[in-house]
């Protein structure tokens, strides 16, 4: 079994017959092999034995055969299980392998992104912290230019206000001129003289002192700081100087500024002259006399709004004998508030004129209070306020300025390009009719003070906005919107409600009804409502009340400014339709416009509750007087965010697109104290509008021929 095979040169081997082997050894050849010499005598004993067996070989060659297959085959066996096993095993050896080296890729790529997160969390926070670094040093630069500013600037006025101590002066205001056995507190109303000093200079005794700015502050109106720092080297009270000239013009007129416009003049000659005499009127009615004789009103009526209230003061201007009746305005902390910005700047021009404070047991027209929505509404405010809902997007103002310039030039450009057809007129009426109405709504923003720190440099922007692009007065806008602001439908306070006899809302149907007053159909009112409504508000009642405000109240800066947009839209229009035509087509913008206007303005407030003073707080007095339209982007953008009419209304300094912030809290707000928050769909909105419109007139006829 271990022969080699046959070489060439050697003989074949002899057949397997031939060879004997010894089978009694045969069992013992499975553990072992046979040596070469061993081999050879085997054959050498074999063959002698070979001639005396001759019959035994043929049965010794097979079962030699056959046990040499079965060693084979046992071992091949044998072989292949060990084989199969050793595979087995290298199988799952290899898959042991591959899961480990699964587990090895996820533990490293975990391993990277916890890395990288971890940098990115990192940089994330030296980033912020760089940030906030930032923001903290310029505020400090902010805060610390303010500071100085405001220390001179306080310094300045303490020095002037005590130093120039009037004839009569308020003590309360002067604590150096209380004696020890008279500082206690003080009720009733005492008769004295306004507090305004009579003009002298004073040295400030800041004045060696210099300011330096801060360049990079926001908050630092660089030309106001350098009026008041030439006012500071050389201090005087003379009107002239610009410093004095704009806080008599941006401070102390408006607060000195009444609907009686030649008594104003006069109250504010006497401030300055300090001769303003103001005094309480006597419990019992007085005789009439002299006041009577030289028309100066009467007890019922205030002489500076021309409103009927009860006056328990009177004023008395220098030397004069005549007595002009003025009445407190009802409580007006919140409205004050909800108007100005910067209260702290405002008081110091409001304390001079401060009267005293109400005795508890004196009566009051205000009615009953809610204390603790008043409390939860200033919280509202406050609330408001630090998450910065008061603070303005530049960026959203000047893309609503751009898009209105942008349609005023596509306007022109498509009469230009296709000329003066029906077609092209039509579409840039509406174009320019879309502009005016976008004018209305960025000039009303403007006019509250709701998009630049600054007032001045709101109203500036308004002027151009309203005058360059509109041909409306600034001033004349802000007149009577503020009217309707601080009463909103509130008859003879609200201009916009006081319409009768054109009109009849709400309590004022009764009111004509019982007095048999029949000027017009009221009960068909609903109906010629679209023929003198919408169609002519703009176009006659704002053009003729605008103009007459201009040239009475001498406004000729808004004047100009309204003749320099009609110079604008005719020179660019007259070249292509001539005079007539031009007139034509500014009468068919100024009619749709006024469709607009009057729709968006009044579906808010003709629907609600429209009377005489209820004095209610500020918060009931603006639900009751208004309603929300459903917000949609088109809506918003449509009614230049008036469908927040609420929330307008309790927040006028607020930039609109933060009404979608504030309206959550004020409708919990609501909730908590039982308000109604009324919220409508767009059209239904606009319905209600004829809806009470017929309603009234129904009233009104009912009362005209029953009672």
């Amino acid at each position: 079994m271990w022969s080699c095979p046959p070489q060439p040169d050697e003989a074949p081997p002899p057949p397997l017959a031939s060879v004997p082997v010894p089978w009694k050894n045969v069992g013992s050849c499975k553990g072992h092999r046979e040596s070469p010499g061993s081999l050879v005598e085997a054959s050498a004993g074999e063959e002698a034995q070979g001639e005396e067996e001759p019959a035994a070989a043929p049965l010794d060659v097979s079962r030699l055969r056959s046990s040499s297959m079965e060693i084979r085959e046992k071992g091949s066996e044998f072989l292949k299980e060990e084989l199969h096993k050793a595979q087995k095993e290298l199988k799952l050896k290899d898959e042991e392998c591959e899961r480990l080296c699964r587990v090895r890729e996820q533990l490293e790529q975990e391993l990277e992104e916890l890395t990288a997160s971890l940098f990115e969390e990192a940089h994330k926070m030296v980033r912020e912290a760089n940030m906030k670094q930032a923001a903290s040093e310029k505020q400090l630069k902010e805060a610390r230019g303010k500071i100085d500013m405001l220390q001179a600037e306080v310094t300045a006025l303490k020095t002037l206000v005590i130093t120039s101590t009037p004839a009569s002066p308020n003590r309360e205001l002067h604590p150096q001129l209380l004696s020890p056995t008279k500082a206690g507190p003080r009720k009733g109303h005492s008769r004295h003289k306004s507090t305004s000093s009579t003009l002298c200079p004073v040295m400030c005794p800041a004045a060696g002192h210099t300011l330096t700015p801060d360049k990079e502050g926001k908050e630092v109106d660089t030309t106001l700081f350098a009026e008041f720092q030439a006012w500071r080297a050389s201090p005087t009270l003379d009107k002239a100087c610009p410093f004095l000239e704009r806080v008599y013009r941006e401070d102390v007129g408006p607060c000195l500024d009444f609907t009686v416009q030649e008594l104003s003049a006069l109250v504010r000659a006497a401030v300055e002259d300090n001769t303003l005499t103001i005094e309480p009127v006597a419990s019992q009615p007085l005789p009439t006399g002299k006041a009577a004789e030289v028309d100066c009103g009467s007890a019922n009526t205030c002489a500076l709004s021309g409103l009927a209230r009860i006056c328990r003061h009177r004023i008395r201007l220098g030397d004069s004998k005549s007595h002009y009746y003025i009445s407190p305005s009802s409580r007006a902390r919140d409205a004050f508030r909800a108007f100005h910005q910067d209260l702290n700047f405002v008081r110091k021009f409001l304390q001079p004129l401060l009267i005293g404070e109400l005795a508890p047991e004196e009566p009051s027209q205000d009615g009953p209070q809610n204390v603790q929505l008043i409390e939860d509404f200033r919280a509202l405010r406050q609330a408001a306020e630090d998450m910065k809902l008061f603070e303005a997007d530049p960026t959203f103002f000047a893309l609503l300025l751009g898009h209105i310039l942008a349609m005023e030039v596509l306007a022109w450009l498509i009469v230009y390009l296709l000329g003066p057809g029906w077609v092209p007129s039509t579409l840039a009426a509406l174009i320019l009719a879309i502009s005016q109405a976008q004018c209305w709504c960025l000039q009303h923003d403007l006019g509250h003070a709701s998009i630049f720190r600054k007032s001045r440099w709101n109203h500036v922007a308004q002027q151009f906005v309203m005058g360059q692009l509109k041909g409306f007065s600034a001033h004349w806008w802000n007149f009577r919107h503020f009217q309707h602001h601080a009463k909103p439908n509130i008859f003879h306070k609200d201009p916009d409600v006081t319409v009768a006899p054109v009109f009849l809302l709400g309590e004022s149907s009764v009111e004509y009804g019982k007095k048999k007053r029949r000027y017009l159909p009221y009960n068909h009112q609903h109906l010629y409502f679209f023929l003198i409504g919408p169609p002519l508000l703009t176009l006659v009642n704002f053009e003729v009340e605008n103009l007459a405000y201009m040239l009475v109240c001498l406004q000729w800066t808004d004047l100009l400014w309204a003749a320099s947009f009609y110079s604008r839209f005719f020179l660019s229009y007259v070249p292509f339709y001539g005079v007539p035509g031009a007139l034509l087509l500014f009468v068919a913008v100024r009619v749709l416009e006024s469709h607009w206007f009057v729709w968006i303005t009044q579906m808010n407030h003709i629907p609600k509750e429209i009377g005489h003073e209820k004095h209610r707080d500020w918060a009931s007095s603006q639900l009751a007087a208004t309603c929300n339209v459903e917000p949609s982007l088109f809506i918003d953008w449509f009614s230049g965010h008036l469908n927040f009419q609420i929330e307008h209304h309790l927040f006028p300094t607020m930039p609109r697109h933060n009404y979608r912030r504030v309206a959550p809290l004020v409708k919990a707000l609501c909730a908590k104290h039982g308000l109604h928050y009324e919220v409508k769909p767009f059209l239904t909105a606009l319905l209600d509008i004829v809806g009470s419109l017929k309603k009234s007139g129904d009233i009104w006829l009912d009362a005209y021929l029953h009672q």
